[in-house]
């Protein structure tokens, strides 16, 4: 289960995540910051991680600042010393409101809420559909519509309201699904990566990954004539290169 924490006092913080080892060692933290602009960033890059521990002030702003800048689609319990917010913080996919100083029985409760409510949807999903990796993406041109092989895809890009696959051999073909995320989860196997929050690579288009300003990467990909040069975030850089290199 992996875990983000944002939260601007360090006590706090290094407390949640000993309580977590003790009381769920399974539970993998794999982002932590006190930053608003760091928690922006981290969930504009469609973060891929299945709780979220939120302070409401971090050290740079109030949190709900987040929710108005980009799409959270991740549970979050909410740690914090204000009682003034919980009716915001419901309006959020919130798992639960704890407030300072939180005991551990509270901790462990609002944790089996977000697994109850974790296997409840899993469940859902596996009674309604079961759906195989997508072998081809439809593409429409005009009046007509063609399929593109998963392999022939070198990475898909979202531009304002439209999706594109850019094929192997430098050719731009539109989608019919407009949602990047959606056709993302389609593809097969491990060979694409999110690499940011309009493009979604093949480990095949990557021509050169190297180190960028403030531990951020620079990748530039390659597919017939075109190349594209993505930036990749310090928070999602452990996870590409994880990726990157097939560990």
């Amino acid at each position: 289960m992996k875990v983000a924490i944002f939260e601007d006092e360090l006590f706090a913080r290094e407390q949640l995540k000993l309580n977590l080892k003790r009381m769920k060692p399974d539970y993998q933290v794999v982002c932590e910051s006190d930053s608003l602009s760091e928690a922006i960033e981290f969930f504009s890059t469609s973060a891929q991680v299945d709780l979220v521990f939120m302070d409401i002030e971090l050290a740079d702003g109030n949190c709900f600042d987040i929710f108005s800048q980009t799409n959270v689609d991740v549970p979050i319990i909410f740690t914090t010393a204000y009682t003034d917010f919980a009716l915001k913080a419901f309006k959020t996919d919130s798992v639960d409101y704890l407030l300072k100083p939180i005991s551990e029985a509270e901790l462990l409760m609002a944790i089996n809420k977000f697994e109850l409510r974790r296997s409840r949807s899993s469940a859902q999903l596996a009674a309604d559909s079961n759906p195989l990796p997508a072998k081809r993406i439809l593409c429409a041109s005009g009046d007509s519509y063609s399929a593109i092989p998963i392999e022939e895809i070198a990475w898909l890009q979202s531009e304002d309201k439209y999706v594109f696959a850019i094929t192997r051999q430098g050719e731009r073909k539109l989608l019919v699904n407009t949602n990047l995320t959606a056709v993302s989860e389609q593809l097969s196997g491990p060979d694409f990566f999110q690499i940011a929050r309009n493009i979604t690579v093949s480990i095949t288009a990557i021509d050169q990954v190297s180190k960028f300003f403030r531990g951020r990467l620079s990748v530039t990909l390659s597919a017939g004539h075109l190349t594209e040069k993505v930036t990749v975030s310090a928070l999602r850089r452990d996870q590409f290169l994880k990726w990157y290199g097939g560990i």
